[in-house]
């Protein structure tokens, strides 16, 4: 079998068309959810009682929302 060669113009196409889909990839928002599915998540189930006092009713969340949300309380000093 043959060998093909690849021009440098071909290989800066692909590597430029991987950086704009790298790009794109980082503008797609993270999906939110409901008080209620992180209620109901098996990976928050460890903190249901602090989710439930913390997230507002009718609000969506992002997973690092909640994430950061729970970091900030247990981080939180007692009074």
């Amino acid at each position: 079998m043959a060998r093909k060669n690849v021009s440098e113009e071909k290989v800066n196409d692909v590597a430029e068309n991987f950086s704009e889909e790298k790009a794109n990839a980082a503008d797609i928002k993270e999906l939110s959810f409901s008080k209620q599915a992180f209620l109901s998540s098996k990976s928050y189930k460890s903190h249901r009682d602090l989710l439930e006092t913390v997230l507002e009713k009718g609000k969506s969340y992002t997973k690092s929302e909640v994430n950061k949300l729970i970091d900030n309380y247990l981080k939180g000093k007692v009074r």
